[in-house]
């Protein structure tokens, strides 16, 4: 193994040739291992990671990130609040509805994730969020980037470039 992560319901490992494995249970896709599936007793090798080498593995509450070696960010699991650093997954029209808003600092960069009517309304309740915003299986986002550090933190994300500037994504703690 060389790597690991747990959140409070799933693990993950790293083996050495960059094969990530996932077991535990969790309704909100954490487990990455295919649509539906919410429990593994043992270790299953997460989907859409085959053919990438992952570096680094980080949990939440309900998602995860992945961090390969190219530099690639991949996440998945609950959506809500924008912790995926992507649109939520059955949003309608989610690439015409989300604008990323970049504000910054001195080399501190703050992604906000922002969505419109019927996404914004989707969000309100929990339930409602889990019905049609768990990605079950990773997704590549922020494809325009290259990152070297990865983090998650209860509801939001952190994600390091490699020219240094820092991504954040999720809920701030302020509800």
């Amino acid at each position: 193994v060389a790597g690991a992560a747990a959140s409070g319901v799933v693990s993950y490992a790293v083996d050495q040739a960059g094969g990530l494995w996932a077991w535990g249970r969790s309704t909100r896709g954490q487990l990455g291992v295919g649509m539906g599936h919410v429990h593994s007793a043992e270790p299953q090798r997460v989907l859409g990671m085959e053919g990438q080498h992952v570096k680094a593995v980080a949990a939440g509450w309900g998602h995860a990130l992945a961090l390969t070696s190219s530099g690639a960010l991949y996440s998945w699991g609950f959506s809500a609040h924008g912790r995926l650093g992507s649109a939520p997954p059955s949003a309608p029209h989610a690439q015409e509805e989300v604008q990323l808003e970049f504000r910054g600092t001195r080399g501190y960069q703050d992604m906000v994730l922002r969505v419109s009517g019927a996404v914004d309304q989707a969000l309100k309740s929990e339930r409602e969020v889990l019905e049609g915003q768990v990605q079950w299986a990773p997704q590549w986002v922020l494809r325009h980037l290259k990152f070297i550090h990865i983090a998650c933190g209860m509801d939001h994300s952190v994600a390091i470039t490699d020219s240094g500037d820092v991504y954040t994504f999720g809920a701030g703690g302020s509800e």
